[in-house]
């Protein structure tokens, strides 16, 4: 597994849905690390921040050779409690050309997307930028609390045109 602050676990979902289709995954979307790491293993939390970390510590025997022993560790980061977290000033900018039309690009980005929608307050902002062959503003800064207008924005986007990444860009900041 890695040690970070945040983790990478695309991989499992990439493989997953490769087998569902019934097809074998490309071996560079096999990533063991992601794919360990996508599970939620319950280590104990830290009981405070100032011992933001906390490690779990096991051996195992291992099950190919009972001559040799597996040394599992996993570190548990210290994680707010519900609000306590700080308001946030979301500014999505969104590739919306025509390479973002497969169904595991722009219609995945908005199925993800919509979940974190869910998890947003009134405290928070949100806004959409996208871009292709030019840049736009779908959403101006927009209470989080607004769960129906942001995802009713986030579901009219459609995949079409060049890409005119700079533009989007450089709206973005200035909605930021």
């Amino acid at each position: 597994s890695t040690f970070s602050a945040d983790v990478d676990t695309a991989s499992y979902s990439v493989v997953r849905r490769f087998l569902n289709d019934g097809r074998l995954p490309p071996r560079d979307a096999v990533r063991i690390e992601e794919m360990v790491n996508y599970f939620d293993y319950n280590y104990a939390l830290p009981a405070t921040r100032e011992r933001p970390f906390e490690p779990s510590v096991a051996v195992y025997p291992a099950p190919w050779n009972a001559k040799t022993e597996v040394l599992h560790i996993g570190i548990q980061g210290y994680g707010l409690p519900q609000g306590e977290r700080p308001p946030v000033n979301l500014v999505l900018l969104l590739d919306v050309s025509g390479s973002m039309e497969d169904p595991d690009k722009l219609p995945l980005l908005q199925k993800s997307l919509s979940m974190l929608v869910k998890e947003m307050t009134a405290r928070d902002r949100i806004s959409i930028v996208v871009y292709a062959g030019n840049a736009g503003l779908v959403l101006p800064p927009t209470p989080g609390s607004e769960h129906a207008r942001i995802i009713a924005a986030l579901d009219q986007l459609q995949a079409g045109g060049s890409t005119n990444g700079g533009a989007g860009i450089e709206l973005a900041y200035n909605v930021a």
